[in-house]
């Protein structure tokens, strides 16, 4: 759901190629696959998609539990979907400890809900734009957290605490409350909550939206964020005998729970990738456990639940005790701060810190050549290993399961419809027996059908000639309208029919890099080689010539006069 024109919510579900592709800058599509319109839910009009089958599957895994809500045929329940004054607890607070609750010691939390967002919050709602380019109104029919107990993902969790601390800071007339930055703040809170929930209204629940939301909240959104946090920092630290220390709270949990770089050593791990370098397999053994991570997250929040807690509480929650190490010279420390929570200079700097961001957790004793010798080791380390991570999970990233978006060193594909990876047996037979029986077929739509191992020759990888076996050379040509020509000196090109082994040598060199660490080299393969490379790839090969077919010119073959040759494919 966003302000460009609709989508097949089922493709975007699964990372198929969309048949139309909204602008970013208006209300209209820049590529579209038919110029008939997409197809709509005919109940409450809101989601779109590009054929039965992405409805049929949509509707049975999503849209059924969403449908009577946005069509309006069943209303949003007050403690459920809304929030309502008369019934919430932390309403009820607030009404009758007056201003009690406002001093900074009282450990009732209130209720944002009813501060300055308190119309949005009694009736949830959503803006969509429908094909005819228009905006329109639906209501938002998820549970909220703060009224179920049920948060749609842990990130959306956390999200909901911070905006539980900031009320709070509020209420007891916290010094930074009082900047123009913690509007902007709560703001972006509030707009990457709204953002969480509305995602989540089109996706299965469980995996899938925790994975949406940490690509979501990763890169800009994160940094926009921080960026404000900064700001809000500059020039103010807590006072270290204050025993809540409100601002401090809000850091800790930010940096340590909203960092989506610990998704990134979920993935690591379900990966299987043995770490060669000998010192980032040290520093990789020092990594959190994702399991751990959940853990904190459920100590954190039954300490939270009712009432406030010391931030030292906090703190060994998520340090697994205050006690701990130099990580420079060694000596025993207790540490009562963190790195992220004080601006450069302060106070804060000459004690015992932790710094919780990233992968690995560092302390320091205070002493200003620890300070900046850990300061400089964290960074250091923490490049170090998200390199080796990113470099494998962008090894992989085509290899998540579409049933719960675990990442596998290899994935297996339905051999029928060649649409979906599954990560083991067992989510192939979650998914067929779910829906995937009544929409899988042998011929779907070529946008929805992914590679297996088969890595594609991107436009950019293809080189400006290509030497053959014999000594002929092909010359690539770029023209605006044509899309790439290779130019064949060998011209007619091999047929299929007649030189099999040379159609197939021609079509691994245009589709399928070579020459590269771990890719072979087709121009000094052996025939034999060749004939059985492209048969154990012969699936991934035709997909990728369909799909070129489809998109328009793709790569065309000339003979030396510029004459147009074209191959007899066999289907």
């Amino acid at each position: 759901m966003t302000l460009f024109m609709p989508v097949c919510l089922n493709c975007r579900l699964y990372s198929w190629e969309q048949a139309k592709v909204p602008s970013p800058v208006g209300p209209f599509y820049i590529k579209e696959t038919s110029k008939e319109p997409l197809q709509r839910c005919s109940k409450c009009k809101v989601a779109h998609y590009c054929d039965k089958d992405c409805q049929t599957e949509h509707w049975e895994k999503v849209h059924k539990d969403r449908c009577k809500y946005l069509r309006r045929d069943k209303e949003l329940k007050a403690g459920v979907h809304r929030h309502q004054e008369s019934t919430c607890q932390g309403c009820k607070e607030e009404k009758e400890l007056g201003n009690l609750i406002k001093n900074k010691d009282d450990l009732h939390w209130g209720c944002y809900m009813g501060d300055r967002l308190q119309e949005f919050w009694e009736n949830p709602t959503l803006t969509y734009r429908s094909g005819d380019g228009e905006l329109y109104d639906a209501p938002l029919s998820m549970e909220l957290g703060e009224l179920t107990g049920n948060y749609t993902s842990r990130l959306e969790h956390v999200v909901s605490v911070l905006q539980k601390i900031l009320h709070k800071m509020k209420l007891t007339g916290h010094k930074l409350s009082l900047r123009e930055e913690f509007e902007d703040l709560d703001q972006e809170l509030f707009v990457v909550r709204h953002d969480f929930l509305m995602n989540a209204l089109t996706i299965p629940p469980g995996k899938l939206v925790h994975h949406n939301h940490s690509v979501h909240v990763s890169g800009e959104t994160q940094k926009g964020i921080l960026d404000i946090i900064r700001a809000l920092s500059k020039g103010y630290d807590d006072d270290i005998k204050d025993n809540y220390r409100l601002w401090d709270s809000f850091v800790l949990i930010f940096d340590y729970f909203l960092d989506v770089l610990k998704d990134n050593m979920q993935d690591f791990e379900d990966i299987g990738k043995k770490v060669k370098d000998k010192h980032v397999r040290l520093l990789v053994k020092q990594v959190e456990p994702p399991v751990r991570v959940q853990e904190k997250w459920e100590m954190v929040v039954k300490a939270l639940s009712n009432s406030l807690v010391p931030y030292s509480k906090l703190l060994d929650i998520v340090l697994g005790g205050i006690q701990h190490e130099c990580s420079i010279c060694k000596k025993e420390i207790m540490i009562v701060s963190t790195f992220g929570d004080h601006p450069a200079g302060s106070i804060k700097e000459r004690r015992p810190v932790a710094i919780v961001q990233g992968h690995v957790i560092k302390y320091h004793c205070g002493k200003e050549t620890c300070r900046k010798a850990v300061t400089q080791k964290h960074a250091v380390d923490n490049v170090a290993i998200v390199g080796t991570m990113m470099e494998e999970i962008k090894k992989h990233q085509n290899s998540r399961c579409d049933w719960c978006k675990t990442m596998k060193k290899e994935v297996h594909r339905c051999s029928r419809c060649l649409t979906k990876h599954y990560c083991s047996q067992e989510c192939l037979n979650l998914d067929w027996e779910k829906v995937h029986k009544k929409v899988c077929k042998e011929k779907p739509d070529i946008r929805k059908q992914k590679l297996g191992k088969l890595k594609v020759m991107k436009d950019s990888e293809l080189p400006d000639t290509i030497t053959l076996k014999n000594g002929d050379v092909m010359v690539k040509k770029s023209h605006s309208e044509v899309g790439k020509i290779m130019t064949c000196p060998s011209a007619p090109c091999p047929n299929q029919e007649e030189d099999p082994v040379g159609f197939y040598r021609h079509e691994l060199l245009l589709y399928v890099p070579w020459g590269s660490p771990g890719q072979p080299d087709f121009r000094h393969m052996s025939d034999s080689d060749v004939v059985k490379f492209y048969n154990k790839r012969r699936k991934d090969i035709e997909i990728v010539r369909k799909k070129l077919s489809a998109k328009g010119p793709g790569f065309k073959h000339v003979g030396k006069n510029g004459q147009k040759i074209v191959y007899s494919y066999t289907e």
